[in-house]
């Protein structure tokens, strides 16, 4: 089902989410005037940024409350063990959710996003798997993405060993992650070169991005946000690739993809006021063309980042348990 976006920027998110903007704004200002005079002071920059996203707007122990279990996990990988988080929630059906969080590959972690894994590990009633994955620049593309693929890997061992099934969520780049995911997997699948046993349940994705650098509607009339802008969407890319041709790499922008059959069931939520709008828009579009089961929700008023202010946004909160119900019904449904 699609709804027609509402353009006009809602009063509390663009309140609470203008103070973040300015937040990180002026952290950015002061890791640049640093960065300026040496390349240890790039470093701090970015440790700054990373110290600065990396916490929670809920106490962790409070958005826990809800859980029956919260505990931090190493995922072995080539790489060496990642650090993950599971979260546990009481009635759990022994299903599981890979979530990667956002940050534009370069900053975020498991405590940035720990309450919104809260709330859907509670309504999904699956345990939530989240995954702190190599960020860039130190690491490069695709380091996060094979971060990712074998975290996705080890959880579908798991899940077959239980009975249980598996899906992935994430929010930007998060979401983009989790969009390659569900092409890998089907991929895999298909040449039985991989394996794996058990086919991925769903996909939840929030305002991901998708499309490369496609100069989409939502793009051009929100270039200059508020919050996220062109030429941050810029930086972020050239943090994280090694050449700018790399935009154009499916693993990177999915929605490029010329094959979208056979991927899972989608919810694909969207912020109206965010420049990746239209990517979400696109996408759910051409998953529907594609045959793949996809509803589309847009979040009126909301701005890129809303999902980190859910305690303070109804909205963002409605359209996280939708999602989380979504995951519920699809796990059940690949149980019968």
């Amino acid at each position: 089902m699609f709804h027609r976006p509402d353009n006009v920027p809602d009063l509390r998110s663009t309140i609470f989410l203008k103070i973040a903007e300015k937040m990180i704004a002026w952290q950015r200002k002061r890791s640049r005037g640093k960065a300026a005079r040496t390349e240890v002071s790039r470093e701090i920059a970015f440790a700054m940024l990373r110290r600065s996203t990396g916490r929670s707007l809920m106490p962790l122990c409070l958005s826990s409350m809800w859980l029956k279990k919260v505990r931090n996990i190493g995922i072995p990988a080539q790489s060496g063990a990642l650090p993950a988080r599971v979260f546990v929630p009481f009635g759990a059906t022994g299903d599981f959710i890979l979530f990667l969080h956002g940050g534009g590959f370069v900053h975020c972690d498991l405590n940035s996003h720990h309450g919104i894994c809260c709330v859907i590990a509670r309504h999904a009633k699956a345990t939530v798997v989240s995954l702190d994955y190599r960020l860039a620049p130190e690491n490069k593309f695709p380091a996060g993405h094979e971060d990712a693929w074998e975290a996705l890997q080890w959880l579908m061992q798991r899940a077959e060993e239980s009975g249980g099934h598996v899906a992935v969520a994430g929010d930007s780049a998060g979401g983009t992650l989790a969009a390659y995911l569900t092409h890998r997997m089907r991929d895999a699948a298909r040449e039985e070169s991989e394996k794996i046993h058990t086919p991925l349940a769903a996909q939840l994705l929030f305002y991901p991005a998708l499309m490369g650098d496609r100069k989409l509607p939502s793009r051009i009339r929100y270039a200059q946000g508020p919050v996220l802008t062109r030429s941050l969407l810029e930086w972020y890319a050239a943090q994280v690739l090694n050449t700018p041709a790399e935009v154009e790499d499916i693993r990177f922008s999915p929605g490029l993809s010329e094959d979208l059959s056979d991927l899972p069931p989608a919810v694909v939520i969207a912020a109206a006021c965010d420049p990746l709008r239209d990517d979400a828009v696109l996408y759910a579009d051409a998953l529907q063309q594609a045959g793949v089961r996809c509803d589309l929700m847009v979040m009126k008023g909301m701005l890129h980042g809303s999902l980190n202010f859910y305690a303070l946004l109804p909205e963002v909160r409605k359209s996280m348990k939708a999602g989380a119900c979504f995951l519920q019904k699809a796990f059940q449904e690949k149980r019968r």
